[in-house]
């Protein structure tokens, strides 16, 4: 399945918006409150009439999968000095689903009124159906693949609970052991780490228990064989995908559990040894979660692909800010991971779409720029959203800030504060009276004591260190005018020099940069 064009009208923010997805990868760009969560999640509205045909969907905890009457737009109105919605709210999806089939499919709310959907949101929800019965036929030999479904939002945090209180056995209900358990809040806007940590512990566990079986009885191997393998190859398939993330950047490798570390998930280290995944830094634990997540559905959705499910898993995950806790070489690091060699040859999750949103110019320069969309409103909420005209692949930071996010790279710093902070001892050196001059605000005088001397024959310009703090002087206000700076045979004692020389009787001194008076 995949999303290839979405249209909102007076949805949240927007009063209008079209924007088309790269089939592999999006990565969503704005500022803070310009709409990049509305595209996510009315993606994710727009994927739910599908995931309604599976039982999963009747335990979901997020009751938002539908267009609310706080989703539909409100606009001012002056004369009433309040503010009303502007219906219909609508939603309108393009993409392709069962079997290569490209479909539109709508979904609209008017008003006050329940939300409705069109016929071909309801066929969607039939084929969810259909694939549920095909995968609960007890004599079916079909191999039935499920397509992933996944939103990953920014309330995706680290579970802490579990380690508060009294280690507990891991007990699993029944549905836990059903392929459409990848299902289980799938685009709720947390991750459902819990779930994961508990069902890769048992898998854990009973991999190791089945091995131990298979030791104490020679007859029971052959029974136990197969039973051992599958197991393994889930456990493998998670673990390559965390390390495709994971290892190269960090060292830390290779998720397992752990009876010894009270009953907690551990990741190795060469120079660390295994510490508790809980003990880790925000960033790593977050990351951990998020790639878990993504293999573990994979896994439970697909197990008849064995170790190769993340590999061949099709499907859709939306990330919300997808740099979140992370460092800034590991924000480059994780575009790429999240669809780069495993082992230098094959990518973790090659057959996923994913739409992400970032602040992080390190991770828009891991990508072509035709992934990157640029959402921009205007005054009434109409949004646009353009792919860069600048190319982020491979660019500096500096160069992506300014070309694609259309930020300067150097902070807005004022230049009183420069001179304040800067340059406050070149003035020492140049006047005695710095503190009743202010010298550090522009437009001041600044007296400099010994600069010039006066004979018989006129002004000349003395050599030595006051020469060199005038020429210091001028450096800095090249700089903080972004100008190119003069070298030395050509800088203000230079050129101070020569007019003191050729003029001898005068006592002003002017060009574009200062205006100097001596006596």
């Amino acid at each position: 399945m995949r999303i290839d064009k979405l249209s909102l009208l007076n949805f949240r923010c927007f009063r209008q918006l079209d924007i088309t997805f790269d089939e592999h990868i999006t990565i969503l760009v704005a500022p803070n409150g310009a709409g990049k969560t509305t595209v996510l999640d009315a993606i994710r509205l727009a994927l739910f009439p599908f995931i309604r045909g599976f039982d999963a969907s009747l335990y979901v905890k997020d009751k938002s999968l539908a267009i609310r009457t706080e989703d539909v737009r409100l606009v001012f109105r002056p004369e009433a000095l309040n503010m009303e919605m502007s219906s219909p709210a609508m939603i309108t999806a393009t993409g392709e689903w069962e079997s290569g089939k490209t479909a539109t499919w709508m979904l609209d709310k008017r008003g006050e009124q329940p939300p409705h959907e069109d016929k071909t949101a309801a066929q969607l929800t039939r084929w969810g159906e259909q694939l549920q019965t095909l995968v609960r036929e007890e004599h079916n030999l079909q191999q039935v693949e499920l397509p992933l479904m996944l939103y990953l939002g920014t309330a995706r945090l680290w579970y802490q609970e579990r380690y508060e209180a009294q280690p507990t056995e891991q007990r699993l209900d029944n549905s836990a052991f059903s392929r459409l358990s990848g299902y289980d809040d799938c685009l709720s806007a947390t991750s459902n780490y819990k779930q994961f940590e508990q069902w890769y512990s048992w898998l854990w566990l009973s991999y190791r228990e089945h091995q131990i079986t298979q030791l104490e009885s020679p007859s029971a191997k052959l029974k136990e064989g197969v039973r051992v393998q599958r197991m393994k190859e889930a456990i493998q398939a998670i673990q390559q995908a965390i390390n495709c993330l994971t290892q190269e950047v960090t060292g830390w490798h290779d998720l397992e559990y752990s009876s010894s570390h009270n009953q907690q998930l551990v990741m190795n280290h060469p120079q660390h040894g295994k510490i508790p995944l809980s003990q880790l830094s925000d960033g790593l634990r977050n990351a951990v979660a998020m790639v878990a997540d993504i293999a573990f559905r994979c896994v439970k959705l697909n197990p008849h692909l064995r170790d190769e499910a993340a590999l061949k898993t099709q499907g859709i995950v939306l990330i919300d800010e997808v740099d979140m806790f992370l460092h800034p070489a590991w924000q480059q690091q994780i575009i790429q991971s999240l669809r780069s060699a495993i082992q230098s040859l094959r990518s973790a999750f090659p057959l996923i779409q994913f739409i992400v949103t970032t602040h992080s110019p390190q991770v828009i320069s891991t990508v072509k720029r035709e992934s990157v969309r640029l959402l921009e409103q205007d005054e009434k909420g109409n949004g646009l959203a353009s792919i860069p005209a600048g190319r982020p692949t491979a660019s500096q930071v500096n160069d992506v800030l300014h070309s694609v996010m259309g930020v300067d790279p150097q902070p807005p710093v004022k230049e009183q504060d420069v001179f304040e902070r800067g340059i406050i001892n070149v003035f020492k050196g140049l006047s005695q009276e710095y503190k009743t001059n202010n010298p550090c605000y522009f437009g001041k005088k600044i007296i400099v004591n010994n600069l010039v001397k006066h004979d018989r024959w006129g002004y000349s310009l003395n050599w030595g260190w006051r020469r060199d703090q005038l020429a210091d002087l001028e450096r800095i206000l090249y700089l903080l005018d972004s100008k190119t700076i003069p070298d030395n045979r050509h800088d203000v004692s230079i050129r101070f020099m020569d007019f003191v020389r050729d003029n001898p009787r005068e006592q002003v001194f002017e060009d574009d940069m200062f205006t100097i008076r001596y006596f």
